[in-house]
């Protein structure tokens, strides 16, 4: 979870969300470059923001912050889990339908810092699931973990 949490690609979207990248001083040709939107430098200057923090005001207000930061993305994780629900449920439906299901954003919603999405799910042309996540990815995981629950009461013979 944490590698999932901790990465180059978090740490930019983090620095967009506190728009970081305005306050960059940068040279000419990375001005050009579109330098202050690059993931590289975003994800250095938060991980800068948070030693700053750390080394002005110590280790509890810079454990605040990440706290105050990540806190939403963790319950998320844990919400969904470390299963990978989309191949169970896309191995159970081949196994029991013959199909592979189909994922449908319904709803996109927020700014673009704080999205939520809503994702359904069909197996032949039957819903079996709704889920909501920050990402399409984790919408979809949701649906699907509805969609095994679903078909582990109408089908706990094949369920494991």
């Amino acid at each position: 979870m944490r590698a999932s949490l901790v990465n180059a690609g978090v740490l930019a979207r983090k620095a967009r969300e506190l728009e970081l990248g305005r306050w960059l001083r940068l040279g000419k040709g990375e001005e050009k470059s579109g330098g202050r939107d690059k993931p590289s430098l975003l994800a250095a200057v938060y991980e800068a923001l948070l030693g700053a923090i750390y080394l002005d005001a110590g280790y509890e207000r810079a454990r605040a912050v990440v706290e105050a930061h990540f806190t939403a993305d963790v319950l998320e994780h844990l919400s969904v889990g470390l299963r990978d629900y989309k191949t169970e449920l896309q191995e159970l439906t081949q196994r029991l339908f013959r199909e592979i299901p189909a994922y449908t954003l319904v709803e996109e919603s927020g700014p673009d810092h704080e999205k939520r999405f809503v994702s359904e799910i069909a197996v032949a042309g039957r819903w079996f699931g709704r889920g909501v996540g920050r990402s399409k990815k984790t919408a979809e995981q949701a649906a699907a973990m509805q969609a095994l629950a679903t078909l582990a009461r109408q089908h706990p013979e094949d369920v494991r």
